[in-house]
């Protein structure tokens, strides 16, 4: 691929996904990253859970 020139567009897809063009092989593996907000801390779980007799 070159500045100016046409581009396969499942090329493109590939380099979208983080994937090598040619090979489709991964280049760089998912960084997954979680707000620690979003977190429900054990004991309130654990607090609602008996709350409720055991029921589901």
């Amino acid at each position: 691929m070159a500045v100016g020139t046409s581009v396969d567009k499942e090329q493109v897809r590939l380099l979208m996904e983080v994937r090598h063009p040619l090979t489709g092989e991964l280049l760089v593996a998912p960084k997954v990253r979680r707000c620690p907000r979003g977190k429900l801390q054990a004991h309130v779980l654990a607090e609602a859970h008996a709350g409720t007799g055991g029921e589901h």
